[in-house]
């Protein structure tokens, strides 16, 4: 998700042009039958045994590049060229936070949005601005399916989610206001979404 003020990077599965590209991990947790959630269960049941030898064997039988994706983890750098000058790692909540924050402050600002029906908008506003807030909320919907759909299904905002995401997608495609190459991280969850 390479942009200059802030990325979300993989620590383990380098694949990526090497510019805070987040690769997602192959497959996702979106039922309990998949092979990734089947994966996951097992790597968290061998997890506090005494061999670490155990918790990272392949189990048998399995695909040696699902058992890795399984094990992926993200780092998320934080920059906005103002409180955060050079790119901070922290976690996720915190990351988040900060974007909802670093957004609403576009939101807030009449140069960026105007009120009043006749200021136009400013030339950059849907070659840049427009689509590097929808770049950073992008991030925020793969963490919330890659980290969390299990218990938002659980409470049942499943359908909540899928439907805001599906029209998050439908607008951004529609309107080029995220490359495909953005998109790469969700792809599978767009199509099951098709």
């Amino acid at each position: 998700w390479g942009n200059r003020n802030s990325s979300v990077k993989t620590n383990k599965r380098g694949r990526g042009s090497g510019t805070g590209t987040m690769i997602a991990p192959h497959g996702i947790p979106i039922s309990g039958g998949s092979m990734k959630y089947q994966l996951r269960q097992f790597a968290e049941a061998t997890l506090g045994k005494k061999s670490l030898k155990a918790s990272v064997a392949l189990p048998e039988g399995e695909d040696l590049a699902e058992w890795v994706a399984c094990h992926s983890e993200y780092e998320y750098l934080w920059a906005d060229g103002e409180t955060y000058k050079k790119a901070t790692k922290m976690p996720a909540a915190q990351y988040i936070k900060l974007l909802m924050k670093w957004v609403n402050s576009f939101l807030d600002n009449p140069q960026v949005f105007p009120v009043d029906p006749v200021t136009p908008f400013n030339p950059s506003f849907l070659s840049q601005t427009a689509p590097m807030i929808f770049r950073r909320l992008l991030r925020v919907y793969a963490h919330l399916y890659y980290h969390h759909y299990h218990q938002i299904s659980q409470v049942g905002l499943d359908t909540m989610l899928n439907t805001s995401f599906n029209h998050f997608t439908l607008f951004v495609t529609r309107w080029d206001m995220v490359g495909s190459s953005e998109l790469v991280p969700v792809k599978d969850i767009i199509k099951s979404m098709i």
